[in-house]
Parts: C-alpha cells; structure tokens; sequence
C-alpha cells in the first residue's frame, strides 16, 4: 500500500509461530488447524473515530454526568491534536473543528485511492477507521482482479456493506458517526456540514 502511494500503518516484522492454532477462516463451521503469526504494525497513532464513541450514551464506558464524558472526550481528543496535529494549537480557529475538517479531507482521499487501485476493505466500521487518516486493521480485504462494483472481501459481509462501491458512502458514515461522538466539543450540525462539503 505505501509504494501504491496509499498512506497506511507500515508493517515492521512477522514473527510466525510453530504452535498450532483452530481457525474458522470464511467462518462458515469448518474449523481447521494453522500456523499463528503476529504482524507488528506502526503509526504515529493508532487512535481510531471508535475510541471517541466511549462516551456516547449507549457505550460500556458512558457516565452518568455528561460532564464526566465531556472531560474524558476532550482529554481524548487533546491528546491527539497534542502528539499528532501540533499545529492546530497555533490556529485561531477551534482546534476540535479543524481536526475533523482534516479527517474529513484524509478520509475522503484514502477511500479515492483505494477505489483507484481497486483496494477493498473487509470491515469499515469506526473502529477501523484512522484518526490519523491512515488504512489500519488488515483483516479481511481484497485487490479485485477484475472490475466489480459489488466485490465483497469479507465473506461474512453477506449484506455488501463494504463493497467496493459502497466504500465512499460508509467512510461518510463512519464520519458522520465520529462528528455525533464530538457533539460535546463541536455541534453535530457543525461537523457534518464538513462531511457533505467534502463528499
């Protein structure tokens, strides 16, 4: 992916171990026995738009007072800008908007460049999205061989949520969800604004 130009976390090793271990790969019940291995991945950050939805109200981290998830959001999201958009401190701007307006605008190339390549990501959801605006989490995915609009990789995708065509429309979403999840730093009306701007 980084020689095809696309940004992305960057593998450092592969340790591959002897034991065996029960796998289900298409998990469809036939279970068989494979090698284990382990893939070291680096990022300047591996903060996803999922780790800024532990604050919503149905999420297992949620606190009663919205103070309490107000504080912890911001902490999130300042420690973010502090060690990954050091820039945005130096702006008159509000820093949380121009964060999301810069995800917004990484988010919108990647998914270009993967449908470029014909890239397909197995699992878009939140938590595989990058606040870095990065392609992590190398689960299931695919390069299709030959052009389809409707090539799944994931086989348990059985819906085609991400299917090559539906990529730009899931990144939105996914977008609009982490502009729901910043509601308390930057109105939710704000945010998504952005995301129809860019799209």
């Amino acid at each position: 992916m980084h020689n095809l130009g696309v940004p992305t976390t960057r593998a450092a090793s592969l340790v591959i171990c002897d034991e065996l271990v029960k796998r289900d790969p298409f998990y469809n019940g036939h279970v068989r026995l494979e090698q284990a291995a382990v893939v070291l991945r680096l990022c300047p950050s591996f903060l996803r738009f999922g780790c800024f939805q532990i604050c919503l109200e149905d999420a297992q981290c949620y606190k009663p007072d919205p103070k309490e998830n107000r504080k912890t959001l911001q902490a999130l999201a300042d420690y973010l800008i502090k060690y990954n958009y050091p820039e945005l401190l130096n702006e008159d701007s509000d820093p949380y908007e121009e964060l999301f307006k810069q995800l917004v605008e990484k988010s919108a190339k990647l998914v270009a460049k993967w449908q470029s390549i014909g890239f397909v990501h197995g699992v878009l959801y939140t938590d595989n999205m990058s606040m870095m605006g990065v392609t992590i989490d190398y689960g299931p995915f695919s390069f299709i061989d030959y052009f389809s609009k409707d090539f799944v990789s994931n086989l348990t995708d059985d819906r085609e949520r991400y299917s090559y065509r539906q990529q730009p429309t899931t990144v939105k979403w996914n977008l609009n969800m982490l502009a729901e999840a910043l509601d308390p730093l930057v109105p939710t009306d704000i945010l998504k604004r952005h995301v129809s701007h860019e799209y």
